[in-house]
């Protein structure tokens, strides 16, 4: 439901987006951080959307391919000037923060930088 509190918060990413300010959002299991996101990306901002599910089992190389197919994803959305919206669900859950806090903060994955076109969202419970 679009409320004034969402809204608010959808505003709020934005910004962060367009200053390139990493965005974390903190919740509660099932209080709608997904949803709310994929809303943005998907209806407002008409945008590519990705998701990356974290869990206590989840590798590296995992999230590096995942990676891989993204950055193609951006490649081709830059020729139509859009965004990939990327959410990293469940970060907290996870032993690669060294690997997340590359992509977030520094837009980089391995060291090799990523296309500006990517935005990354996380959240953790």
């Amino acid at each position: 439901i679009l409320t004034a509190d969402n809204f608010l918060k959808m505003l709020l990413i934005i910004m962060r987006a367009r200053c390139g300010v990493p965005i974390v959002i903190m919740g509660e299991t099932g209080c709608g951080k997904t949803s709310l996101v994929k809303f943005l990306s998907i209806e407002i901002m008409q945008e590519g959307f990705e998701v990356i599910n974290f869990h206590a089992g989840i590798k590296e190389q995992h999230i590096l391919e995942k990676m891989e197919e993204i950055v193609a994803m951006a490649h081709s959305a830059k020729l139509t000037d859009n965004f990939i919206w990327v959410f990293l669900d469940e970060i907290n859950t996870c032993d690669c923060m060294g690997l997340i806090t590359e992509l977030i903060v520094e837009k980089k994955v391995l060291g090799k930088p990523l296309p500006d076109n990517i935005v990354f969202i996380a959240a953790c419970n």
